[in-house]
């Protein structure tokens, strides 16, 4: 399966580099939402008779604050309108509102998935947990995962419980676990040091560090289940460890036996071989492991690719290839 997002928008939805466009807020300004629109109709011409694509997302991680929420309910509402006569899904980020924010959204509307993104490393506090406090709060957050009326997925999630990975702040841009960082708030406190997590591998990590990913993974794989599926960001990292998730595969932290795991604490002995079949099977995460087992055998393989639509208002789109089984009078049905 393959979803293909709009990861930046004219103007930025969200004012995060990843958008394209580092500063100001401007997605819901001028024409910049109707030329997003035009790309929405494009994808849609080109894709709805893929097989291999299941979904197309409106936007990546607006902030529907900013942005403003009614506009951002027509835009999703009108992307829907651009998918509604294909098979395609009509996947909608939760503006950072939380996946319940939308439950009263399209009512009578089929094919509506909601992406909601769980990260805990951009605040202090967070930073400064526990790695038993962060594993207690992946479960909490799957707990609300429940309370949505809407399929839901959780698109976005990592093993990092520190914000050390190189620019991932921004270029330029340190990080708050080192007391680095220089946005906006250039006082931010030291926890501890960014060594080997800022670039390196997951080899090099302690074996503490490596415990400690293993546990804060298998809580959120765990609360994740409660959902309609997951993403994990990302497949390969040029030297981030806490996001690499081949390296975590390899060395046996990130589990390719999902059936074994649970929201609690737990110690393991890392292991150092996985198969491919196992590897397909942790990423192919489903509520019907049949379906799963189905896909770990398949011959498809994982990847994570960028596709850069530089002549179409310099918009941005990332294409997750995760399940490979669905037919074409599926791919919409699925989700109603």
């Amino acid at each position: 399966m393959v979803i293909i997002d709009l990861h930046g928008a004219q103007g930025s939805q969200n004012g995060f580099d990843n958008s394209g466009r580092r500063g100001n807020i401007l997605f819901g300004q001028d024409d910049n939402m109707a030329k997003a629109r035009d790309v929405l109709g494009i994808l849609q011409h080109e894709f709805s008779d893929n097989h291999a694509v299941a979904a197309i997302e409106a936007v990546n991680e607006p902030i529907a604050t900013v942005v403003g929420i009614d506009q951002l309910n027509q835009y999703y509402y009108d992307a829907w309108i651009i998918n509604s006569d294909s098979p395609l899904v009509t996947l909608i980020h939760d503006g950072f509102l939380g996946a319940s924010a939308w439950n009263s959204f399209g009512p009578g509307l089929d094919a509506i998935m909601i992406d909601t993104h769980h990260y805990e490393v951009f605040d202090i506090s967070q930073l400064q947990m526990t790695s038993d406090a962060h594993a207690a709060s992946a479960c909490a957050f799957g707990s609300q995962l429940q309370g949505g009326s809407l399929w839901t997925i959780v698109g976005e999630w990592s093993g990092a419980t520190t914000d050390c990975a190189k620019w991932l702040n921004g270029r330029g841009v340190g990080s708050r676990y080192d007391g680095t960082f220089n946005a906006k708030n250039p006082s931010s406190p030291y926890i501890d040091s960014c060594e080997g997590r800022d670039q390196g591998s997951v080899g090099t990590l302690s074996q503490q560090d490596q415990q400690n990913l293993r546990k804060f993974i298998e809580a959120q794989l765990q609360a994740y289940e409660k959902s309609q599926g997951w993403i994990f960001w990302t497949w390969k990292t040029e030297s981030s460890p806490e996001w690499d998730m081949q390296q975590l595969f390899n060395a046996g932290i990130f589990p390719g036996d999902l059936t074994n795991i649970t929201c609690r604490s737990i110690q393991h002995d890392i292991t150092t071989s996985l198969t491919f079949s196992q590897l397909n099977y942790g990423l192919a995460s489903t509520r019907n492991n049949a379906f799963a087992e189905q896909y770990a055998t398949s011959r498809f393989p994982i990847l994570l690719l960028w596709v850069n639509f530089d002549n179409i208002y310099k918009l941005y789109l990332i294409a997750f290839f995760l399940v490979s089984m669905y037919s074409d009078a599926n791919r919409k049905s699925t989700f109603r």
